[in-house]
Order: structure tokens, then sequence, then C-alpha cells
């Protein structure tokens, strides 16, 4: 995925927010889905997606993941869900 497509994808929506070139979550579930050979990775729960010129870090509770670019196949961005105990 070229670089500005995933920027947009991830910024558009008002899920993630550009800070020093980091973008960063807010409180949604972000996956992104990342190929490997013939083997699709997918990443849950992304914090931050740092955008490089030669790859991609991304951030996680678990852990970083540094990818090429051309291997980023898809972003999810869960819809936001009423907390336990709320009611409109």
């Amino acid at each position: 995925m070229k670089s500005n497509v995933l920027a947009d994808a991830l910024t558009n929506n008002g899920k993630f927010q550009d800070k020093d070139g980091v973008l960063s979550a807010s409180d949604v579930p972000v996956t992104l889905y990342v190929a490997i050979g013939n083997t699709m990775l997918t990443i849950e729960k992304v914090r931050s997606v740092r955008i490089a010129d030669d790859a991609v870090t991304l951030d996680t509770r678990s852990g970083t993941y540094v990818v090429a670019h051309e291997d980023v196949r898809g972003v999810r961005i869960e819809n936001e869900s009423p907390r336990a105990g709320l009611t409109a």
C-alpha cells in the first residue's frame, strides 16, 4: 500500500492523529493486514504507525512490527461500540 493511501485511510476517519510524523490511534481498535510471502498476518490493536520512506513501523500492546509499504494490504477500523452498563 502506498504511504499516502495508508496515511489517508488512518487519518481521514478521525481515528488517528498525526503527531510529529507518528500517526497515533484513539481508543478505537485498528487492525492492519500484512502479507508475508503467501501468508496474511493480522496485526491487531495497533496504537501508532510511523511511515518512513522505506518501511512502516506498527506499535501494538504486544510489540513493534516493521514491514515494507508494499506488504501492507488492508486496514480495518472498527466502529465504536457502547460500553457495558451505558444506555442511550
